[in-house]
């Protein structure tokens, strides 16, 4: 059988809450590749989203998971220039 790969995307504001309870009811396989639309702003909230996703990454990575995690930055006041930036992901 072929090996599959899937993404997930997220487009999220500054509760990273929802994409945690998304991951654990998609039912993720070992190698999917997680891609995050984030203000393309270095603000504290955003740097601070990075940071507790890439922990949770690597806790579920560091139990037999192969998630790969990509950071799209976007400008959240261009709707269809985010949206064309996120989709050559």
């Amino acid at each position: 059988m072929k090996d599959e790969k899937f993404a997930i995307v997220f487009s999220h504001g500054f509760d990273t809450t929802h994409v945690f309870a998304k991951l654990a009811e998609s039912g993720i396989i070992k190698d999917t590749s997680l891609i995050f639309d984030l203000s393309e702003e270095n603000s504290p909230r955003v740097l601070s989203n990075i940071a507790t996703i890439d922990s949770h990454i690597a806790t579920l990575n560091s139990h037999g998971f192969s998630l790969s995690t990509y950071y799209c930055r976007v400008n959240e006041h261009d709707f269809t220039g985010s949206l064309k930036k996120s989709l050559i992901f």
